[in-house]
């Protein structure tokens, strides 16, 4: 576009493609506005200006098929408004300019004294054309009203904005990141496609909203947007619930291109896991954990768990009562949080991955399954001359069940927003396991935002330790709330 500044006034410019129903049924014209300025910025204001207006075919440089002249007077704020079209005419005739061959230009010239002494103020391409003058020059069809016509590829076709569509070379299906899982009968939450593309086009893409094939009762959509220009990424969610296991298959229409998205539904994933952990672990919000007998979290291993992540205990009494333990010089990383607790609770509970709280046990379900224990190297009482102890509910020949020692500051790792529920197994005559055991658990261990319902023995029961722990509820025991040895 070629600009130029008056050595007196200079021009602010704005084509407003508008349709003209006062001039007749199908107008010819559209509005072009302008703010006058003198050359110290002050707005030009009631004085007469003379415009004369070219739309050229082709290029800056074409071929004239429309000219005409305007004398118009600026208002209050320096505003000209003008409808190109509807001026005195000097040549061509605007009606039947046929706006479906090529690109045009609109050349503007201006004598801000009103006379015909014009000097170019610019020329600039016209990208888009008004919805009304469709009907003069049988342009494409099947437009809405408030769209314009835009030469994309050459081509004159309906647009919203002006916008082209998007087009883009390839949509790398193969190279689809899939996040979040689907459940056979649970909602889709956070469960999203992320789908690279190449060489976009800048122009727009519609919003999709696509049903599942394969699987009943799940819907992918992707927002409207625009590609980038270049490679880039856009995202397709799914949400609903699955009615059924099998593969849901997803076709959208990218861009020109077609893509298949293809997304298992399971049936709830659960994960069974005994005796020792040697090895760092995560576990997972998706999956259901079932504690089979005592799970032992050996010395300088980590145990993480998600927030959401539901962990439950098998049955069992005596040898065979479930339990977690936390050995000496092991980690537990339990950080749950308000919307998303981590729960440990029986096999029996009926409780599901993404919910709080199951609907078949009450506060009199106790002594389901073991419980939850720590054990550290902080300073105990044990008997004179000892360090170190073994905790109750292990049985002695156990030596994971050692606890006690001399680091105040020792770290077990992090238990936050954890719910202990229908623990208390019996493992002796009189001697259960503990909702939550600490042994010697030092002060390097955050214990806060803990519930315990519905235990037979202890809710919270310390054996020594410097361990700060805060925020406990426990409720519905069959012993202390909370027992200091």
């Amino acid at each position: 576009m070629k600009n130029f500044k008056n050595n007196k006034f200079f021009f602010s410019i704005f084509l407003l493609f508008t349709s003209l129903s006062v001039f007749s049924q199908i107008p010819h014209g559209f509005s072009y506005q302008s703010i006058v300025r003198g050359v110290n910025n002050e707005l030009i204001v009631n004085k007469p200006v003379s415009l004369k207006i070219a739309i050229l075919q082709g290029s800056e440089n074409g071929i004239p098929v429309f000219t005409e002249t305007h004398l118009v007077t600026t208002n209050l704020n320096g505003l000209l408004s003008i409808i190109i079209g509807q001026g005195n005419k000097l040549s061509g005739d605007f009606s039947k300019i046929d706006w479906s061959i090529g690109n045009y230009f609109l050349k503007t010239e201006t004598d801000p004294n009103g006379g015909s002494n014009y000097t170019l103020l610019t020329t600039s391409q016209l990208l888009s054309v008004p919805y009304a003058l469709h009907a003069a020059n049988a342009l494409p069809t099947g437009a809405v009203n408030g769209q314009v016509i835009t030469f994309c590829d050459g081509k004159p076709i309906w647009t919203d904005h002006g916008v082209c569509p998007g087009k883009i070379s390839e949509l790398r299906c193969s190279d689809v990141v899939n996040n979040g899982n689907l459940i056979m009968g649970q909602p889709a939450s956070d469960v999203w496609n992320k789908m690279f593309y190449t060489n976009g086009n800048g122009g727009s893409f519609s919003n999709q909203v696509v049903e599942s094939k394969g699987v009943l009762g799940l819907t992918a959509y992707l927002d409207e947007g625009n590609f980038v220009n270049g490679n880039g990424e856009l995202f397709i969610y799914i949400s609903g619930i699955p009615k059924n296991t099998g593969v849901a298959s997803f076709l959208f229409n990218i861009g020109g291109k077609l893509c298949t998205i293809n997304r298992e539904v399971i049936s709830e994933p659960k994960s069974t896991k005994s005796g020792l952990i040697s090895k760092n672990q995560t576990w997972y919000a998706d999956s259901i954990y079932f504690l089979e007998g005592k799970v032992v979290v050996s010395a300088g291993v980590t145990l993480t768990i998600q927030p959401g992540t539901i962990i439950k205990g098998k049955q069992g009494a005596g040898s065979l009562a479930s339990a977690l333990i936390i050995a000496q010089g092991a980690k537990l990383i339990a950080e749950g949080t308000a919307d998303k607790p981590i729960v440990f609770t029986s096999e029996l509970d009926n409780i599901k991955s993404g919910e709080i709280v199951g609907t078949n046990l009450t506060k009199t379900d106790n002594y389901k399954w073991g419980g939850l224990l720590l054990l550290g190297y902080a300073p105990i009482s044990a008997a004179i001359g000892d360090t170190k102890a073994q905790i109750e509910g292990i049985p002695a020949s156990e030596t994971f069940g050692s606890y006690g020692g001399d680091k105040i500051n020792d770290n077990s790792g992090i238990l936050k927003y954890v719910s202990i529920r229908h623990a208390g197994a019996l493992i002796g005559e009189g001697n259960e396991i503990n909702a939550l055991t600490l042994g010697g658990v030092g002060n390097g261990t955050t214990i806060e935002n803990i519930e315990v319902y519905a235990t037979l023995d202890d809710g919270v029961e310390l054996f020594g330790g410097t361990v700060n722990c805060k925020n406990i509820l426990i409720y519905y025991q069959g012993d202390d709330g909370i027992d200091l040895d």
